[in-house]
C-alpha cells in the first residue's frame, strides 16, 4: 500500500520537473529569439524607420554581393534615405558605373547623398553622381574624371633575361594590351578607341547628372582632379560638408527629422542555417545546464 508520504514526495517531484520544464521553454524562446533576430548589418532585425549609412571604400570593382545588399536597401521599408560615406581613389569603369546604378535605383524611392572624404576620385566620383547630392571637405580630392588603361610591356626586359616570348593569335588585335608585345599603331588605335568610348560614356553621366553646360563640362573632363573647394565651384559637388551635414540636409525633410542614422554594412548576410550553427554552442550550453540542474 502507498503511504501518504510518497505521495507527497511524488508531488513535490513532479511540480519540480514541470517548473524546470517552464524554465527550459522560456530559455529555449530566448535562444530562438536570439537567432532570428539578433543583429543583422548592424541593424536589429525587429526594426523600426532609420537612415541607413554604408561606407564605398578602396578599389572598387563590380561586386555582386553589395548590389545584392543595394537593392536590399532599396526596397527595405524601414529605410527611409540612404548616407553613402565614400574615399576611394576609383577602380574599374563597370565598379563604378554598377554603383551608379544601384543608387539611381535607391534615389528612385528615397533621399540619397553621399559624403566624400580624403577622396572620391574616377569611379568612386561616378558612384557619388548617382546620389542625389554630393557633398566633401575644403580639401577632399574630387573628379578625375576620365578613363585610363595601362599596358606594361615586358618583351624587352624577358629577351635580355634570356626569355624568348612567342604569340599566336587569331588576329593582330587579340589579346590587346597585354604585358608581352610592343602596341603598333594599329593595335594603339584599337586600344585608345576603347578608352575614347568608355570615357564619352562618362562625361555624358556627369554632363547629365550636374546639369553642366559644354563649357563647364570642358573645364572638369581633362582627367585632373579638384579640391573639394574647387569641385564646389565647378559644380561638381553641391556643398561643403562633411557627413554630419549630409545628414542635416536629409533630417531637412519632414519625414526625416526624427530618423536615427544607423551604420548598414554592405556584406553578405548570414542565412538563418548559418545563423542557427553560431548559436548552436549557445543553446547546447543552456539546455546542458538545464539538464544537469534537473538531475541535481
Amino acid at each position: 500500500m502507498i503511504g501518504d508520504d510518497y505521495i507527497i514526495d511524488r508531488y513535490k517531484l513532479k511540480n519540480s520537473v514541470n517548473k524546470w520544464k517552464f524554465i527550459a521553454l522560456i530559455l529555449l524562446l530566448i535562444a530562438l529569439f536570439t537567432i532570428f533576430y539578433h543583429k543583422d548589418d548592424g541593424v536589429s532585425r525587429i526594426k523600426s524607420d532609420y537612415i541607413a549609412s554604408i561606407d564605398i571604400t578602396g578599389m572598387l570593382m563590380q561586386n555582386k554581393e553589395t548590389i545584392k545588399s543595394l537593392n536590399k536597401i532599396a526596397n527595405d521599408s524601414n529605410i527611409k534615405a540612404v548616407l553613402v560615406n565614400i574615399n576611394s581613389s576609383g577602380g574599374t569603369g563597370v565598379g563604378g558605373e554598377s554603383l551608379y546604378r544601384e543608387f539611381r535605383k535607391i534615389a528612385e524611392k528615397k533621399p540619397i547623398v553621399a559624403s566624400i572624404g580624403e577622396i572620391g576620385a574616377s569611379a568612386a566620383y561616378m558612384a557619388a553622381i548617382g546620389t542625389d547630392r554630393i557633398y566633401a571637405y575644403d580639401i577632399s580630392l574630387v573628379g578625375s574624371i576620365g578613363v585610363i588603361i595601362m599596358n606594361i610591356e615586358v618583351g624587352e626586359f624577358a629577351k635580355k633575361h634570356g626569355i624568348n616570348l612567342e604569340l599566336i593569335k587569331s588576329s593582330p588585335l587579340k589579346g590587346i594590351p597585354n604585358y608581352f608585345e610592343k602596341l603598333n599603331s594599329q593595335q594603339k588605335e584599337y586600344v585608345q578607341s576603347l578608352v575614347d568610348e568608355s570615357n564619352k560614356y562618362f562625361i555624358g553621366l556627369v554632363k547629365k547628372r550636374r546639369n553642366l553646360s559644354e563649357d563647364d563640362l570642358k573645364k572638369v573632363s581633362d582627367g585632373r582632379i579638384f579640391t573639394g573647394s574647387k569641385a564646389n565651384q565647378l559644380k561638381l559637388i553641391d556643398q561643403i560638408g562633411d557627413g554630419a551635414d549630409a545628414v542635416k540636409w536629409l533630417k531637412s525633410k519632414e519625414n526625416l527629422k526624427n530618423l536615427e542614422v544607423k551604420n548598414y554594412n554592405l556584406v553578405k548576410p548570414a542565412s538563418k542555417l548559418e545563423k542557427l550553427m553560431e548559436y548552436t554552442g549557445n543553446v547546447k550550453l543552456i539546455f546542458s545546464t538545464i539538464f544537469n540542474t534537473i538531475l541535481s
